[in-house]
């Protein structure tokens, strides 16, 4: 039985009709010569997958490899990540990024610990803090070999240029055909068709990998491609013309501001709280705009706007963001103590709601700090030594 699918045209009808048979086999030879040898390849464990997945989230393989071989010496077992504090879980994370995805990996490994049991469907894990349908589809085919497709940026590439479809991917409608196309072509419909050594989770990494290092966004390379003598997209010239989007990606420019507050040999710095940006973190003192932190430095009595200097500024950029941080510092030993109360900051302790801390230069190391503000510790403690 073949799924049938509403295409925009007969042209595309047939050729999926005709063509996906040779497109599943064809893909794996490819992939059985041609894969990379990556960490997560070498084993079926769920928890390893799944960490391995989450990691891969907006982050590129050559970034995530050695995280995830520090990973998972360190935490070899969902047990052993279950136990450990989030501070220790997120310093190990410090530098991937987008924090909320180790908060809820470390909500959902305490969750799967005391349950005892990995679930083994898609439907059961798509019920977890962080696990998506594409997440959830990952897992599922590679380490319980269910017949489920995935679909993330490289395989919408792949499917889009193959049967050159031209509804938006990025739109309602796109994104259900592509599924479609993803679930028949892994056999999620009970193929009778397939033998029984077909291996669901081989071919979805075969799709990833394909666009990965073959169907590339910019410069496909299209005579190496094991597709390309039915890609309607190679055929017609044009591969870079898909996939289609409906909405254009801007970049937002933000610039922020962050203040080095020095006492004693020691620098203050805050914990996010878990609804803001970096949340669970350790930062510098941080303001939206310049003139938030000028009120902050006027209003304190001890604090002198000429010892205010400007020491460096650090770029960072993330998804559809480039945040340029301007870092000032404010020196005053014998006024800190009256500057920082009168700015709202801590001079040891602060609140539930804030926590702050003084610590010294050489301690930075041991707080989990997002890229940029980590940045900021490694100039001080550059030149502090």
């Amino acid at each position: 039985m073949v799924l049938i699918l509403d295409f925009e045209g007969g042209i595309q009808y047939f050729h999926f009709m005709h063509s996906h048979p040779l497109f599943r086999n064809r893909l794996l030879k490819w992939y059985r010569l041609r894969a990379r040898d990556l960490p997560w390849r070498q084993t079926k464990d769920p928890y390893k997958i799944w960490i391995s997945e989450i990691m891969l989230q907006q982050t590129q393989v050559k970034t995530v490899i050695p995280y995830y071989k520090r990973w998972i010496a360190r935490f070899p077992s969902l047990t052993s990540l279950a136990r450990t504090s989030l501070q220790e879980v997120m310093k190990l994370w410090t530098g991937l990024g987008y924090y909320r995805r180790v908060r809820m990996l470390h909500e959902t490994a305490k969750r799967l610990a005391i349950n005892k049991r990995f679930p083994e469907t898609a439907s059961e894990l798509m019920t977890l803090p962080g696990i998506g349908r594409y997440t959830a589809g990952a897992i599922a085919s590679i380490a319980f070999r269910e017949r489920v497709p995935v679909l993330d940026g490289n395989v919408i590439r792949v499917l889009t240029r193959f049967f050159a479809i031209k509804t938006p991917a990025d739109s309602t409608e796109g994104q259900k055909k592509l599924w479609g196309i993803a679930s028949t072509l892994v056999g999620a419909n009970r193929n009778p068709f397939l033998s029984k050594d077909f291996h669901p989770g081989d071919f979805n990494q075969a799709l990833m990998e394909l666009g990965a290092t073959v169907c590339l966004p910019d410069a496909p390379r299209c005579p190496a491609c094991p597709l390309k003598s039915h890609c309607l997209g190679f055929q017609g010239r044009n591969p870079e013309k898909f996939p289609v989007k409906a909405r254009k990606e801007t970049i937002e420019k933000i610039r922020n501001y962050a203040l080095i507050l020095r006492r004693n040999g020691h620098v203050l710095i805050q914990k996010q709280s878990l609804d803001e940006r970096w949340g669970g973190l350790w930062i510098f003192p941080f303001w939206k705009t310049r003139n938030e932190m000028m009120r902050r430095i006027k209003s304190s009595a001890g604090a002198r706007q000429a010892l205010l200097s400007h020491r460096m500024t650090v770029h960072h950029g993330f998804t559809k963001y480039r945040i340029s941080l301007e870092v000032f510092e404010l020196k005053e030993a014998t006024a800190m103590r009256q500057t920082t109360r009168k700015m709202g900051l801590p001079l040891l302790e602060s609140s539930r709601s804030r926590p702050s801390r003084w610590i010294s230069t050489d301690r930075l190391k041991f707080y989990p700090l997002p890229s940029p503000h980590r940045k900021i510790a490694e100039d001080i403690s550059k030149h502090d030594s």
